[in-house]
């Protein structure tokens, strides 16, 4: 029986010359050898039809290709966010333990209160150091991103008192 090689896809042509080329080499020809791919399908259906032409004059055909595994693709699970039901961070779609959280959970703690910018860096990244201001305001716009997004009732207002910045996490 002749199989068709030009409905598979590579990787079942691939399966499917390895099985050949083992059984070739149980029958004593040498010249075929396992292969974990071709260069293009045309070159694998070719090397297969020549496979396939060699066992069936030696009587040792298969009488169907061999199937080739399904490949089935895992899907990324969404990340549960962990967040009790109606919780501000719920209504954020926040994740448990990244900064945005931290961030969120540092000016719900005053809502409708500014709190100093020196306070969200410690609260975030640990230190009031002066370089993570350019982090911080990343994820402040992380923040505004949700907000906008999600058209939650909140706005978020910076202001300054001399040369300390202020942000407050404002209700609509």
């Amino acid at each position: 029986m002749r199989t068709d090689f030009t409905s598979m896809t590579g990787p079942e042509l691939v399966v499917a010359f390895n099985d050949m080329a083992t059984k070739a080499q149980a029958a004593g020809i040498d010249r075929f050898k396992p292969v974990t791919r071709f260069p293009t399908r045309d070159k694998g259906m070719a090397r297969c039809s020549t496979l396939y032409l060699v066992l069936s004059r030696e009587g040792k055909c298969p009488s169907a290709p061999p199937k080739a595994k399904p490949v089935v693709e895992a899907k990324a699970k969404p990340k549960a966010n962990g967040h009790a039901k109606g919780t501000i961070f719920e209504e954020f779609n926040t994740r448990e333990g990244t900064k945005r959280e931290t961030l969120l959970r540092t000016l719900s703690k005053s809502l409708n209160k500014p709190v100093a910018e020196k306070t969200l860096l410690a609260a975030i990244y640990g230190s009031q150091s002066e370089e993570n201001k350019g982090a911080l305001s990343m994820v402040m716009k992380g923040l505004h991103v949700m907000i906008a997004k999600g058209k939650l009732p909140y706005t978020v207002v910076r202001s300054r008192e001399g040369k300390e910045v202020y942000f407050e996490l404002q209700t609509v």
